[in-house]
Formats: structure tokens, sequence, C-alpha cells
């Protein structure tokens, strides 16, 4: 097996567990600590999830400089490595710091999210919510490094382990009948032994590479900030968006649906999230082509193989298999509004499946300022539409503004690709078979309006939406399914 499909192997592989025990453990807090009290935790875990995104873009600079320095340039990797350590530590600090302020000043001060009894309960959890993340945002320089090396088959492994040590903590949580403050503390454990796992690696098995002060340099360290600052943005105004939205829910509609939007978020994400993993190769790939002749290409011969099959895997598990995530949902937690929401969400998850890489093609050729731009349109047009939408549907229809932007965000792509690089946009859509994304968006958006307003058996439309899917699909996955045994034979 090449090396390609190794990494591919266990991204996916990693993936699909973490989505399982994710699932497993989200029901099971749910049972344990209820609606309310889960949801104020899902609300605050938010902040620090949002600051593990803010390196400055130092975590997808690591990857994209060590893949482009690995071949022939090992002393300067020390060099990108050692300016950027020290830089890791000083800004987890300050994000530690800022994440407080925000706690305090804005989540611990509204008794309509957080009850005044319940406060200094949820001041501890949140402060050592805060030391794991500490410890997460220094993790990531050294995940970061490891996948500069596409050494993805070794990050999904201690990454597996890392889920199995958390289905295990909640397990004993629940079990014992413990606060969220063991939870907590738990996590923060896990945090600290894969943290020292990686360097353990690091130390042992890579000595050529040196964190040491002194291969410190100022011109290797504004280099790096010169393309990574853009990269930041780009992360923050994506990382906004998931607490952004619970803020919103909490806020203007209802704290207790909070928990079946975080249901209804890891389904979708998951499913998509599978498919970002496997194809996570594609930003050191696409990190190493330099000049026009290798782009273009990489655009005319490889691009439209990754977006056309983006859109079948869209219409294989938002269309053909919508229907038995719905029931999982209905009948394994309960909650109807996770599926409505779930339906909502499937529609820009299935437009990002497309446009996944296209999105890392233009990271990896540094197109940082472009992306930039785009996250911003999303964060803007979602927070927009999501206070108006609550404002006059007061339910869970006010997210498909999320939609539209994540619509807006992929047709720029395509003209930038068009632009940059002279793609002829009618038969690159063509390749891709975009019509039948289009039937999937059309498809599901009438689903959702039914559901919202729909007045008979609310199942019988999901039904006829996967047998309507299966037949656009059908041809599709039969080639897909014909060549992957031919690829088995030839392996075997």
């Amino acid at each position: 097996m090449n090396t390609d499909k190794t990494n591919s192997f266990w991204l996916a592989t990693n993936f699909i567990l973490l989505a399982v025990i994710s699932v497993i453990t989200l029901k099971m807090n749910i049972e344990h600590f209820g609606k309310e009290q889960f949801g104020i935790w899902i609300i605050l875990s938010s902040i620090w999830g949002f600051g593990s995104t803010l390196d400055f873009g130092f975590g997808t600079t690591i990857i994209k400089y060590v893949s482009e320095y690995k071949k022939d340039d090992i002393e300067r990797i020390s060099i990108l490595l050692s300016s950027s350590i020290f830089l890791f530590v000083l800004l987890g600090v300050l994000i530690f710091a800022l994440g407080n302020l925000l706690a305090f000043n804005v989540y611990f001060s509204n008794s309509s999210i957080i009850l005044p009894e319940l406060k200094k309960q949820f001041i501890q959890i949140f402060l050592i919510l805060g030391l794991s993340f500490f410890v997460k945002y220094l993790t990531i320089f050294f995940n970061s490094f490891f996948e500069g090396l596409s050494k993805f088959d070794l990050t999904s492994k201690i990454s597996i382990l890392q889920s199995f040590l958390i289905l295990l903590s909640v397990i004993i949580v629940t079990i014992n009948n413990y606060d969220l403050f063991y939870l907590a503390l738990s996590y923060l454990i896990i945090a600290i032994i894969v943290f020292l796992i990686f360097v353990f690696i690091f130390i042992t098995k890579y000595k050529s590479y040196k964190l040491n002060i002194s291969f410190f340099k100022k011109s290797e360290l504004k280099k790096v900030l010169k393309f990574s600052v853009s990269v930041q943005l780009m992360s923050v105004f994506n990382a906004l968006i998931d607490p952004l939205i619970k803020y919103l829910i909490g806020n203007f509609y209802n704290i207790s649906i909070v928990p079946a939007y975080e249901i209804a978020r890891r389904f979708a994400t998951a499913i998509s999230g599978l498919y970002f993993n496997t194809f996570k190769i594609i930003l050191p790939k696409t990190s190493i082509l330099l000049t026009y002749d290798e782009r273009s290409n990489f655009i005319n011969h490889k691009l439209f193989i990754y977006c056309k099959f983006g859109v079948l895997y869209s219409g294989i598990f938002y269309g053909v298999l919508l229907l038995p995530f719905i029931l999982f949902i209905k009948h394994f937690f309960s909650i109807d509004e996770a599926i409505l929401i779930f339906i909502i969400l499937s529609l820009p998850e299935s437009i990002n499946n497309f446009g996944y890489s296209i999105y890392n093609f233009l990271l990896g050729v540094g197109k940082v300022h472009f992306l930039s731009g785009l996250q911003l349109i999303n964060l803007i047009t979602t927070a927009v539409t999501l206070i108006v939408g609550f404002t006059l549907f007061n339910n869970a229809l006010a997210l498909i503004g999320y939609f539209i932007s994540v619509l807006i965000g992929n047709i720029l792509m395509v003209v930038m690709l068009r632009k940059r690089w002279n793609l002829n946009v009618p038969r690159f859509l063509n390749d891709v078979k975009i019509y039948k994304l289009i039937l999937l968006i059309i498809s599901l958006f009438t689903l959702t309006i039914f559901w919202v307003y729909g007045s008979y058996d609310y199942l019988t439309p999901v039904y006829l939406f996967s047998i309507f899917m299966l037949i656009i699909f059908i041809n599709d996955i039969i080639e897909f399914i014909k060549k992957l045994f031919v690829e088995i034979k030839i392996k075997f």
C-alpha cells in the first residue's frame, strides 16, 4: 500500500472511530448531566475550541513549510520549529487569559445562559478546561510537524488512543455518578498524556530535527509570519461560526436547544469530516507545487477528480443514507429538534465536500488573503441571518443562512480558479457532475420545508427523498464500487 493510501486509511479510520465515540459520549453526557447543564458545558467549551484555532496560522504554516523543506533542508526545518515553539507557548498563555476575560464578561455575567446558582461550579470547570486547552494548544505544534512530514498514520493512531481514553473517562464518570468537575479533570489528564506521547516520539525518533534557541532566526520568523497572519484570520473567522451559533441560539432562541444543535452538528460535520480527513493529504501535496505549470496541471488532471468524488460522497451520505442517520438520531437521542437541524446542516456540508479540495489547493498555493475574505463573508452572513431568522421564524430554519454563505464562498473559489489559472468552468462543472449536487441541494431544501410546515408523518418525505437520491446516484455508486474492486485485485 503506497504512502497516500496508508495515510488516507488511517485518517479515515481515525475519523470514523472519533465520530462513533463522540456520539456515544455525547449521548451519555446528555443523559447523565441533563440538557441544561451540559448545554452550558457545550457553550463554555466552545470558547476553548475556538481558542485552539488561534495559533496565528503557525500550525498550517508548519505543515506547509515542513512539507516544502523536508526533501533537502533539514536544518531549515529545525530553524522553523525553533522559531515557532516559543511563540506557541506565549500565544497559549495569552489566549488562556483572553478566554477567561471573554467568559467572565460575556457568559458568566449573562443569567439567561448561566443561572447564578450554577456560576461558581462552572467557573471551576471552565478554568480546568482552560488548562486542558493550553496543553492541547502546545500539542498542535508537534501534530503539525508530523503532518508536514506526511506522518498522518502516526497522528491518527495517537488521536485514536485519545478518543478511547475519553470514552473510558466518560464511562467512569457516569458509572460513579461524578459531576462535570471530574469530567473536566479527566479531559485535562488525557491532554497531558497525549502531549507527552508526542514529545517522546519527537525526541526519540526524530533526532535530526532540533528544538533549540540557537536555531531561532528572525528572518525565518518574518517569512512565516507573512504567510501565517492571513491563515490565522481565515482560521479565526471559520472557527468563530460554531461558538457564535451556540451563543445566538442560547441568547435569541432557547438554551435547551443547544444540545440538539450539538447533536446535529456532530453528525453533519462527522460525515463531511470523514471526507476531509481522508483527503487531508491534499494540503502537503499542493504545498510543493511551485510553478504555474505545476499548479495548472494539478487543476486540470487531479482537482476535478477530488471534487467529483466529493459530489458522489455528498449524494451517498446526505442523500441515499440520510434516512438511517435520521432514524438513529431519533431513537438514540429522542430529540426531534436535532433531526431538523441535521437536515438543515446537511445543505452547507454537501457543498463543502465539493469545495474542500479547491479550498486546500488555494491554501497550499498561498491564496490565504482570498480565503480569509471568504471566511469573513461566511461569518457575517451567518451572524446576520441567524439573528434575523430567529426573530422572524423563531425556529431552526434560521440556520439556512449558513448554507447561503457556504454557497457564495464555493462559487467565489471556482471564479478564482478561472481568473488565476484559466479554468474552463463549464467543462469542470460538467466533469464533476455538478447537476447532481444541485438536485441534492434542491431536494434537501424541499425536505426541510416539508419537515417544518408539513402536517403529516414527517418520515414519509425522507423515504421518498432517499429513493430519489438512489436513482440519481446509482450509476456513480456502481462505477465507484467497480473501481474499488479493481484496486483490491491489483493490490492482492
